[in-house]
């Protein structure tokens, strides 16, 4: 710890893409864990993490991590290897992936549309410590916006910058055509996604599919296992995994048990194959889920 920086574990996914991540028993705790009710070290369980596309003196960075000083850590590591010249982009509103930004201020910032709206409406309470609670951040809004799609450059590294609606509905993934990599951010986690409207699983299925179209052969997600992470990412089939929970949760609802099955009983295929290991604080969101998805039934049941 450099100052109350913890500084994240750094991995090499390819000669032109570093991951910067923190949390799981990678790092040591957070620096706000003596807190009471912070909103970072349950991303610190999780694990979590932004990337760096960088080539010559240029980098794109993907999201500028759970809290302040990370994103200055992030940003001091890349100038040390002689960029200076940095664009980030902001995959969707959520705090654990803006928190970073005001170290990057004087340079552009992008998102889509609807996550700079996001961003706007709940600024006020963020920069109060109101909205998920302490530690509060500053909010540094986007300046460069779109709708669906944005083609950068870094270097001479394509990137496209594409939505979908998958866990937000402003959320963007990159994707490298060339290198066949897409940085999913929060649209795929391992262990299990978190679901915050059962009225979006029936468009996520169409919009996880269309992600399946696209010819990737490396996942990288913002909150995953760090060994697969370093060790040449998620295969395709981390996609399937997505689809299976979702399904399972949805399908499985009216099962007298449903409440009590473990974890392993929505994701059993994505076990066998290897595809997830279930990392424990993971359960606890499920059991989340479980209990959104009660809900949404039992008030469905009493409205008919």
């Amino acid at each position: 710890m450099d100052n109350g920086i913890v500084a994240p574990m750094v991995y090499e996914i390819t000669p032109n893409i570093l991951c910067f991540y923190l949390g799981r028993d990678a790092t040591p705790p957070s620096p706000v864990a003596h807190i009471e009710g912070n909103w970072v070290d349950k991303d610190w369980e999780w694990g979590v993490c932004s990337y760096a596309i960088f080539e010559g003196d240029e980098a794109l960075v993907f999201d500028t991590n759970v809290y302040p000083d990370e994103g200055l850590w992030i940003r001091r590591h890349l100038e040390g290897l002689g960029i200076n010249h940095f664009i980030v982009v902001n995959s969707h509103w959520h705090l654990d992936h803006i928190a970073g930004n005001e170290h990057f201020a004087d340079c552009h910032i992008i998102s889509s549309m609807l996550c700079r709206q996001e961003m706007s409406k709940v600024a006020e309470k963020v920069e109060a410590g109101a909205f998920w609670g302490p530690p509060a951040i500053k909010v540094v809004l986007p300046d460069i916006t779109f709708a669906d799609e944005l083609v950068v450059y870094v270097g001479s590294i394509e990137v496209q910058l594409k939505r979908y609606n998958i866990h937000t509905e402003d959320s963007l993934i990159a994707y490298l055509p060339a290198q066949r990599i897409c940085l999913c951010s929060d649209m795929l986690e391992d262990t299990v996604p978190f679901v915050l409207d059962i009225d979006d699983l029936a468009v996520q299925e169409k919009e996880l599919i269309r992600l399946k179209e696209l010819d990737v052969d490396r996942f990288y997600p913002d909150h995953g296992d760090y060994h697969k992470i370093e060790n040449g990412g998620y295969e395709p089939a981390f996609v399937d995994a997505v689809l299976e929970y979702e399904r399972n949760l949805v399908e499985m609802h009216d099962r007298p048990d449903f409440a009590d099955l473990g974890l392993d009983a929505f994701i059993p295929h994505a076990l066998e194959a290897g595809v997830l290991k279930i990392h424990t604080p993971y359960r606890k969101v499920h059991e989340g889920n479980v209990k959104l998805v009660q809900e949404y039934f039992a008030t469905e049941t009493a409205d008919s």
